[in-house]
């Protein structure tokens, strides 16, 4: 899905299967990747594709808050839901 995607992009990244593996496979605090998968006709066929890597910061100087958690979207790829801008 994410290779069909990109190619309609003149400059893009070519993932091999573990590059694939070691940007999207789920790692706690570093990167979430949810998939959904079509089963009706073609068999487990992923349809859509959605990915967020984590950033932690650290907060000085503030009484209350010490650490700021945020998620930034990676690769995101839907074919039968539509993204909002």
């Amino acid at each position: 899905l994410l290779v069909e995607h990109l190619k309609q992009f003149e400059l893009t990244v070519e993932f091999s299967r573990e590059e694939f593996i070691h940007w999207f496979m789920p790692r706690d605090n570093v990167i979430t990747t949810y998939v959904v998968c079509n089963d009706e006709n073609d068999g487990d066929k992923v349809t859509d594709m959605i990915s967020y890597y984590h950033l932690h910061s650290t907060i000085m100087g503030n009484p209350k808050h010490d650490h700021l958690y945020a998620a930034y979207s990676f690769y995101n790829v839907a074919t039968t839901v539509p993204l909002a801008n």
